[in-house]
C-alpha cells in the first residue's frame, strides 16, 4: 500500500508528450505483453474469433491500457499469466488493468 507524506506534490509544468508511446497492432495469433511495451495497446483482433492478451508477471503498480478496436467482431480476453481471465473486451471496448499484487480492472467503457 502506498504511504502519502505532506511534502508539496511532484509537478510537470508543461504537457506531457509520449511520442511512439501507443501500439497500434492487428494480432492474428495470442499477444503476450511484457514490461518493455507500451503502456497503451490499441489492438484489432483480425481474426474475427477470439483471442487472448496475456499480461506480464504480476508486479505491483504496474498498469496497462488496453483497447480491442475491432470493428464488428473479434474479442480479446486479457488474462493473468496463469491464463486466468482478468477481463473480456469486446469490439470497441477498453480496460485499465492495474496490479497491486494481483491483476485487476479498475475501468472498463
Amino acid at each position: 500500500m502506498a504511504s502519502y507524506t505532506n511534502q508539496t506534490a511532484f509537478r510537470i509544468p508543461r504537457r506531457s508528450q509520449n511520442p511512439g508511446g501507443i501500439n497500434t497492432e492487428t494480432i492474428a495469433t495470442n499477444k503476450t505483453l511484457v514490461y518493455s511495451d507500451s503502456q497503451y495497446q490499441a489492438l484489432t483482433n483480425g481474426t474475427g474469433g477470439s483471442l487472448n492478451c496475456t499480461l506480464p508477471a504480476e508486479e505491483d503498480g504496474a498498469y496497462f491500457w488496453i483497447r480491442n478496436q475491432a470493428g464488428s467482431t473479434g474479442a480479446i480476453s486479457v488474462n493473468n499469466p496463469a491464463t486466468s481471465g482478468v477481463v473480456s473486451l469486446a469490439a470497441g471496448e477498453a480496460a485499465l488493468v492495474v496490479c497491486d499484487g494481483v491483476w485487476q480492472v479498475f475501468i472498463k467503457a
